[in-house]
């Protein structure tokens, strides 16, 4: 077991709401702090996750992890004198925990409160409202974790978050909602329609997909933001790019000045070339 010293980490909702207990990142690793390979250590982990470990004279016993955490093979423990103390402290996260069917999907609804993020502003519970989530010709779900933020609580978001405009969508967790929500403007439909059902201006739009367990906590904590990237073409990105041109016998739009199967390609053999010498 190495120790290392103190680090700042990206808060979380498991640490500001708990921010008087101690917690401890345990990364799983080789001697040489390389990711583990084979199960020769299997006996000894399951032993650290069930028994926890003694530091210090202070008993850490595992809180739980997030998505990530478990991909880079590590977990939250928390200074615990007994495992019914976490199992307290794991019901104050989430209070239905006995609506669960299953261990892993316990395990990783309990994992979101752990996600780094950034708290926001408040949004009270009746300024939301749950719709419908819509469904295509064959039932496949076409809006799983997609909701709405209003234009004037957005822009709050963005305030709070020090960007200069507001951005297109974030991805979020709010109450015991998951997912990303895009900003919509007054006139939008949907928005339009909560906000009658509520008698009052609808701040969150989230649908029954989006939400994975019951909670009172209501800051709209933001994960990320939408942003500009840069893309490297590849072939399905162009043959994205040129399905959407006009089709035969129609004028380009506007705009358009480059036929874009000729311009596209001749960008990628270029680069080919430049790569080939």
């Amino acid at each position: 077991m190495i120790l290392l010293p103190p680090a700042p980490v990206q808060s979380s909702r498991l640490l500001r709401r708990f921010r008087d207990r101690e917690f401890l990142a345990v990364h799983f690793l080789e001697e040489q702090l390389q990711k583990l390979h084979g199960v020769e250590t299997l006996t000894h982990l399951e032993r650290v996750l069930t028994e926890g470990l003694v530091i210090g004279g202070t008993a850490f016993r595992l809180f739980g992890a997030s998505a990530s955490q478990l991909r880079e093979h590590s977990a939250m423990f928390v200074a615990a004198d007994s495992a019914g103390e976490v199992r307290r402290l794991r019901d104050a996260v989430l209070t239905d925990a006995s609506s669960f069917d299953s261990v892993a999907k316990y395990s990783a609804r309990l994992g979101l409160y752990l996600t780094a993020d950034t708290p926001t502003i408040e949004i009270d519970l009746r300024d939301s409202c749950c719709t419908d989530d819509l469904r295509a010709g064959d039932g496949a779900l076409l809006t799983d974790g997609a909701g709405k933020l209003a234009w004037g609580s957005a822009a709050l978001v963005a305030e709070s978050l020090g960007l200069a405009a507001v951005p297109a969508a974030f991805q979020f967790r709010w109450a015991g909602l998951k997912g990303v929500v895009v900003v919509a403007r007054e006139d939008d439909p949907e928005m339009r329609e909560a906000s009658r059902r509520l008698g009052r201006p609808c701040a969150l739009l989230y649908r029954p997909s989006m939400r994975k367990f019951r909670s009172d906590d209501r800051c709209f904590c933001v994960v990320s933001s939408a942003a500009h990237h840069e893309v490297s073409l590849n072939r399905e990105i162009i043959t994205l790019l040129t399905s959407l041109r006009a089709p035969p016998g129609q004028a380009p739009p506007p705009g358009a000045q480059w036929d874009p199967d000729a311009a596209l390609l001749a960008r990628q053999e270029r680069a080919l070339e430049e790569a080939a010498e």
